[in-house]
């Protein structure tokens, strides 16, 4: 008898945390420092620790991925057999 090789490719969200410091004069102004790096994640600055909580993780459906594909079958070599959007 042989053995056979799959792998499945599953697409998650997941939260991940960002651990910065801010240099300012009071806190409000680094409130607000802060509250500009939220709005835009490329102004974290260089000293950034980020950190992926795990415990987050959460499998996303087909209608949360526009109509697409969330777990895909594979074969070892990688060919795609199934997948949860052609039912």
């Amino acid at each position: 008898m042989e053995t056979f090789h799959y792998f499945i490719n599953q697409k998650i969200t997941t939260w991940q945390r960002v651990k910065f410091s801010i240099q300012a004069e009071t806190e409000d102004e680094a409130n607000k420092k802060a509250k500009e790096v939220l709005a835009d994640p490329n102004k974290c600055p260089d000293n950034g620790e980020y950190e992926i909580i795990y415990e987050s993780n959460t499998d996303m459906d087909v209608e949360e991925n526009g109509g697409e594909a969330t777990r895909e079958l594979f074969s070892g070599n990688g060919k795609e057999i199934a997948n949860n959007a052609e039912g």
